[in-house]
């Protein structure tokens, strides 16, 4: 459903009506692919790059609140995990607990940025028994930026990476009949979108 700042209205004779948008305009339909690609190339990604890239799309496009409505109606189709070798409180904690406020904690290190700091998870991350990689990924991984998108709609991660062609995610239900996916799932949208204003 749309949050209240997300709907749009008029007041006619007193009267609050909702503004429906025309699913058959190239522009609206145009956005909703536009997304809908958007969140299948975000799948395994973490949340925070997806609604980064939401908002760069917000700026681009003058329709603010249609463009955020709609891309709330997909993050409702989507699960977002948190993926970490080891609990990341964990993490945290042996970090802290070998940098002993000697030195700050930095979430990816190099060597050439600070060899005591990249000893620091080296030695985190073999006590642990994970790659260097893992703990400093790890050490944030239950923030909810970093949780990743595991799942849009019917299509899963793996289901992703094994695919060989790029058919767009089904999100209109049990239909099993052939029917070009694309303008089925941006007809859905769509008019989703007309059905939340109105239930508000």
């Amino acid at each position: 459903m749309l949050t209240a700042d997300l709907a749009r209205s008029r007041t006619r004779d007193g009267e609050v009506r909702p503004l429906f948008i025309d699913i058959s305009d190239e522009q609206y339909r145009s956005t909703a692919a536009t997304l809908i690609d958007l969140f299948e190339n975000h799948l395994g990604e973490p949340k925070g790059e997806l609604e980064a890239a939401i908002d760069d799309l917000t700026v681009d496009n003058t329709d603010y609140k249609i463009v955020q409505g709609l891309a709330k109606l997909l993050k409702d189709e989507c699960e977002f995990e948190q993926q970490a070798a080891v609990d990341p409180q964990e993490i945290r904690q042996r970090l802290f607990e070998r940098a002993n406020g000697r030195y700050p904690i930095v979430r990816q290190p190099t060597l050439g940025e600070d060899t005591q700091k990249l000893e620091v998870y080296s030695a985190v991350a073999d006590e642990l028994g994970i790659s260097l990689e893992e703990c400093y990924r790890g050490m944030y991984a239950d923030l909810d930026e970093n949780k990743l998108l595991v799942r849009f709609g019917d299509q899963t991660v793996a289901d992703y990476d094994a695919a060989e062609t790029t058919s767009t995610t089904k999100l209109t239900g049990n239909s099993k009949q052939a029917y070009d996916q694309t303008a089925q799932t941006v007809d859905w949208l769509l008019a989703r979108y007309n059905l939340a204003e109105y239930r508000r």
